[in-house]
């Protein structure tokens, strides 16, 4: 039952997001700021353009009423986009949920402990999105692309990270605070996606 709750709360998201993309172009479109509406006529003139070459072709037959609109929508960054945020915040929020229990079962932490420990990297994160973000508008967008790369490849080491340390520690070694330190990175990671 409760997976088709997911998968429900996923179809109406995308198309939640093609709706978005739709009322974003009318405002574009209806918009009085020069400069938005020069960029967004070079954009479709690169369209038309493209439209054009492909219509030359014989093997692509051009499309017709809502099918245009929905090919027109769904181009290759937008299609990478869906999926960069649908994996990015699936190995981020499939793993908030069970980050207590995983501790106590894991590492043998009691179950106060555990919650303290579980909620680091949401600390980690509402901490350091603000200054993230300033870094990222001073860095400017011809680096969005690394800096997402950076934040998905941070999440991933945090939890090959936990593939690799053993199940249990002792209360008294160093080694017992072993797992929280990729917390700390995946509080970074989280917060360096939810920027971008």
């Amino acid at each position: 039952m409760y997976q088709w709750i997911g998968f429900a709360v996923c179809i109406l998201s995308t198309l939640c997001s093609l709706l978005l993309s739709q009322i974003h172009e009318s405002v574009i479109d209806n918009s009085s700021h020069n400069e938005v509406k020069e960029k967004s006529k070079e954009l479709k003139r690169y369209s038309d353009k493209n439209a054009t070459n492909s219509e030359d072709c014989d093997d692509v037959k051009p499309s017709e009423g809502k099918d245009a609109t929905i090919k027109q929508l769904l181009t290759r960054p937008i299609i990478l986009y869906m999926l960069i945020n649908a994996f990015g915040y699936a190995s981020i929020h499939a793993f908030y949920p069970n980050l207590s229990k995983f501790f106590q079962i894991r590492f043998g932490y009691s179950n106060v402990e555990a919650g303290h420990v579980s909620s680091l990297p949401y600390l980690i994160a509402s901490l350091a999105v603000p200054f993230l973000g300033t870094f990222i508008g001073y860095l400017g967008s011809q680096y969005f692309e690394l800096m997402l790369f950076v934040s998905i490849a941070m999440i991933l080491i945090v939890h090959m990270s936990y593939l690799s340390l053993s199940d249990s520690t002792t209360a008294e070694s160093v080694e017992s605070w072993l797992p929280v330190l990729p917390l700390t990175f995946f509080g970074l990671g989280h917060a360096l996606f939810t920027t971008m």
